[in-house]
């Protein structure tokens, strides 16, 4: 029985292999972190990028006749992003200064009439490391307004 007890005693004030558990309890945490920043970063990344390709397409656009094919491709072509991934979209609208959507016709809260702008929308979904709940894929989108008159 005293055998037992000092046996015990001893394996608990024990140190021997303390790190090793500390470490199998923290680098889960610490590899879904790092995860976690790498796919923060390609959001971001992807961002700034349709947003550069969306600036590029609105100048096609101003110039040349297009099709939507053709606009992705020219989007997408001096870009890091795939073709294949992203989706464009071009409409008109009218607005004041400063981004404000008004009425084509009426005028602003300067007086200036409202003027109308190419709005050049690009879209894609990017796909996540590891499904997060609540952010398994998100659409990125890119735009760029051009004023038309």
């Amino acid at each position: 029985m005293r055998k037992s007890i000092n046996l015990l005693r001893e394996l608990l004030g024990s140190n021997d292999g303390a790190s090793a558990l500390e470490f199998a309890l923290l680098a889960p945490v610490m590899l879904m972190v790092m995860v976690g920043i790498v796919d923060i970063g390609s959001v971001i990344r992807d961002k700034v990028e349709l947003n550069n390709a969306a600036a590029t397409a609105a100048r096609y656009v101003l110039h040349e006749e297009y099709s939507e094919n053709n606009l992705v491709g020219v989007a997408t072509g001096g870009s890091a992003l795939d073709a294949d991934d992203v989706t464009a979209a071009v409409e008109t609208v009218c607005g004041c200064a400063g981004g404000v959507v008004a009425v084509c016709g009426d005028d602003c809260a300067d007086g200036e009439p409202s003027g109308r702008y190419m709005l050049v929308s690009l879209t894609k979904t990017n796909e996540m490391i590891i499904p997060y709940p609540g952010f398994s894929d998100m659409d990125i989108t890119g735009q760029s307004r051009m004023r038309l008159d």
